[in-house]
Parts: structure tokens; sequence; C-alpha cells
């Protein structure tokens, strides 16, 4: 530091690019020597806390950026009231609201760590068909219709001329873009 504000005493004018050089240096260095002492800190704080509080917090400086997409209902990032206060409830790591005490899908004690990892309740076939969904709106947007389908279409042999054809309409699978 003492280096940017001391005169050079070879030097008889101020060399700008020089100051610039020497300061963009001497920030780099104190913006590591910061980092490094808000990790240990962190670190430390961390240390002791329960195990259902150390994961979300230890996840915490990767999704730091979870409040800075702007609303939008073309992309889907719009939240109610409730949605965003369930999201700061898991934010800082607090059952949300009104959560059911078991699960609707096995009947299964319910929190939220169950809600994610459960295979049979609602939540996980829900999460399915949202990505699933919303694969096949961005598909339509670059693909004919006709090429969207939710499932694949699977040709195993030609119908016999006395096959129900209920059980062909069965297998037709749903279009998403009309």
């Amino acid at each position: 530091m003492d280096a940017l504000c001391a005169p050079s005493a070879s030097d008889s004018e101020f060399d700008v690019a020089k100051f610039r050089k020497d300061r963009s240096a001497m920030c780099r260095e104190l913006t590591k020597l910061r980092l490094k002492s808000e990790t240990d800190q962190f670190q430390r704080l961390v240390h002791n806390c329960p195990v259902e509080i150390k994961r979300p917090l230890m996840r915490a400086p990767d999704t730091g950026l979870w409040l800075t997409a702007s609303p939008s209902k073309s992309l889907d990032t719009e939240l109610s009231a409730t949605e965003f206060l369930d999201a700061l409830c898991l934010r800082y790591v607090l059952p949300p609201r009104h959560m059911p005490m078991s699960c609707d899908g096995c009947g299964k004690e319910f929190d939220v760590e169950y809600a994610k990892s459960c295979k049979i309740g609602g939540m996980h076939i829900y999460r399915h068909n949202y990505m699933k969904y919303s694969w096949m709106r961005s598909a339509c947007l670059g693909f004919p219709s006709s090429t969207v389908k939710d499932e694949p279409f699977i040709h195993t042999s030609l119908p016999d001329a006395d096959a129900d054809p209920t059980l062909l309409l069965a297998q037709k699978p749903v279009e998403m873009c009309r």
C-alpha cells in the first residue's frame, strides 16, 4: 500500500500507467486476502453447526445467486407469494409453512429432505412432468409440431387386421404443439 503513496526518487514525473498497474495488482492482492479471511471465518462458524444446518450452509456459497432471476412469465421464473415464502424458508433452513405431516404417496413422515427423495409422492412425479413439458415447449419452438411427443412411439410390428383399434389409440403419444 505504501508503494502507491510514496514518491519515487528516480521519477520526476507521475507515471499514470505505472500507477494503474500497481493499483490493480494491489487491489487483486487485497481481494485475495479478504476472500481467504472470509472463507476461514465461514469454515470456523459452520464447523460447530448441527448436520441439518451445516449441509445447506456448505451449499450456500455455490447458490448465492438464487434471487437474481427477474420474474418473467415467458421464462417461467415468476413465484407466487406462497412459493416465494417457501423459497425463503428453504434458503434459511426453516421448514416451509403449511407442510403436510405425512407423504401423500406413501404415508411416511414428511419433511423437506423426504419430499425431495420420495419416489412415490406427488412432488417427484410433478417435477418429472414439469421438466418433460418444459422440454416439449422448448422443442416446439425449433421443430415441427408433428415431431414433438411426450413419449416415443415404438413400432414393434404391424398390427393384425383383427386387432382392437382402441389398443392402437392407447399407444399414440400426446402431441404438445397444436
